[in-house]
């Protein structure tokens, strides 16, 4: 009995005290809950059953097993693996994508077909997909190009007011990131420009001349204020993190009580990247091109290429 006893335990430590597992219960406009399970070889399983719609971001301020950028969950996500190099995100629908990074070659690959590729030789960076796109990164000292011959860039233009005045194509077009000190100045071939700053605790960051947004750290609290109005402010007090958006209509809150997580959601959507100031993101990039390390092709974009 004492063998068999014995046994059993052995059994019970190999599959199971060496596996973490955190559960993210969702409440308010997004119900239902997300498990997070680390196996002990690594590999980790987000699997969630929401019945609402919407949409909720988790990352590593959310739950410690997950990467620093995050994912975001939807009521249509069946799961997401990340299996050592490989991280996979199924759909209810059956479609997938997969990113795989072998070495200094990151490669995606979607169910559809699509596939893109990103190469990082010393201080180049080549990014080619299926539809024909290509991406130059080059650093250099502290100038970090990048170019897109295969690509035009339409711009529409407006004025203060926000009249449209005119609208320009630019075919093998570049954009570029500058860095002196604690700031970073990003053109592009458009003659569009932008510019961050981090002065103590303070990020701003200006688009063409006028401010765009800016971001205030003070003790446990992070609030980021954009030029038209719009914005949010994030706490932190101990285990709990609570994002309120600056006009009421949107607040998330995060209750972390051991491997219990209670993700309260008012609004129709969540907030993104949960944890990470718009200081870091400036920062990183500036760090990277300063000490010369590429790692990804990444780097923050101040311009706005969706306008």
């Amino acid at each position: 009995m004492k063998k068999n006893l014995l046994l059993v335990l052995a059994l019970f430590i190999a599959g199971g005290v060496f596996a973490q597992e955190y559960t993210i219960y969702l409440a308010g406009t997004l119900r239902g809950f997300i498990t997070v399970r680390k196996e002990r070889g690594g590999k980790i399983t987000i699997a969630p059953s929401i019945s609402s719609g919407g949409w909720v971001w988790i990352g590593n301020a959310v739950c410690p097993l997950l990467p620093k950028d995050g994912f975001t969950i939807r009521k249509t996500t069946k799961s997401i693996v990340i299996d050592g190099n490989t991280t996979t995100e199924s759909s209810a629908d059956g479609k997938w994508n997969k990113t795989v990074i072998d070495g200094n070659t990151t490669t995606y690959t979607t169910s559809e077909g699509y596939w893109a590729k990103t190469v990082n030789e010393g201080n180049t960076i080549t990014f080619t997909s299926s539809r024909g796109n290509l991406a130059i990164t080059v650093l250099d000292g502290n100038t970090l190009t990048k170019t897109y011959p295969n690509d035009t860039l339409t711009v529409t233009h407006y004025d203060p007011d926000g009249k449209r005045t005119s609208t320009g194509s630019y075919e093998s077009w570049w954009q570029k990131v500058v860095v002196s000190g604690n700031i970073m100045t990003e053109t592009d071939s458009s003659g569009s420009w932008s510019r961050a700053v981090i002065n103590g605790n303070t990020t701003t960051v200006t688009k063409d001349g006028s401010l765009s947004y800016e971001e205030v750290i003070r003790g446990n609290t992070r609030t980021l204020t954009y030029s038209y109005g719009g914005g949010y402010r994030e706490v932190v007090d101990g285990n709990t993190i609570t994002i309120t958006s600056l006009d009421g209509k949107r607040k998330e809150v995060i209750d972390k009580q051991g491997n219990d997580i209670f993700l309260t959601l008012t609004g129709a959507y969540g907030f993104n990247d949960i944890g990470i100031s718009e200081k870091d993101r400036v920062k990183s990039t500036i760090d990277g091109i300063t000490s010369g390390r590429l790692e990804d092709g990444k780097f923050y974009e101040l311009i706005d290429y969706g306008r």
